[in-house]
């Protein structure tokens, strides 16, 4: 069974390169561009990772990262934060959330399978 990642960011771009990328690589990807489409997916499919702008204009991928960690049920799935802030900035605020981890946009295909291989052991890359 392919692990399965929900993708939450605001830009289309990121969206579509960001499902490219994961389904390349043999991923279920869940593109989600609010706070309403994320609960959703989140709902029907837990998911395996959660990739989540920090800069999002209802809700901030930061403060989302938070209830997702209080939520004994949802705490396990690996949130990993994506900007384009500084390295720095970034690491403060993934840090702060409790984000498992974090990643500078824009997104790659050695930066996800970083997170990939780190993250869902029962991943393979593709060949």
């Amino acid at each position: 069974m392919p692990p399965t990642i929900v993708l939450l960011d605001d830009n289309p771009l990121v969206l579509k390169l960001g499902r490219a990328l994961l389904e390349k690589e043999g991923c279920q990807v869940i593109v989600t561009s609010n706070w309403g489409e994320f609960g959703q997916a989140m709902i029907a499919t837990p998911p395996d990772m959660i990739l989540l702008d920090v800069n999002m204009p209802s809700i901030s991928g930061n403060r989302l990262t938070e209830i997702i960690k209080m939520n004994p049920k949802k705490a396990s799935i690996p949130v990993i934060l994506m900007s384009d802030m500084p390295d720095a900035t970034l690491e403060e605020v993934a840090t702060k959330s409790g984000a498992d981890a974090w990643i500078r946009k824009p997104l790659t295909k050695d930066k996800l399978t970083l997170l990939l291989s780190r993250y869902i052991p029962s991943w393979k890359p593709r060949t």
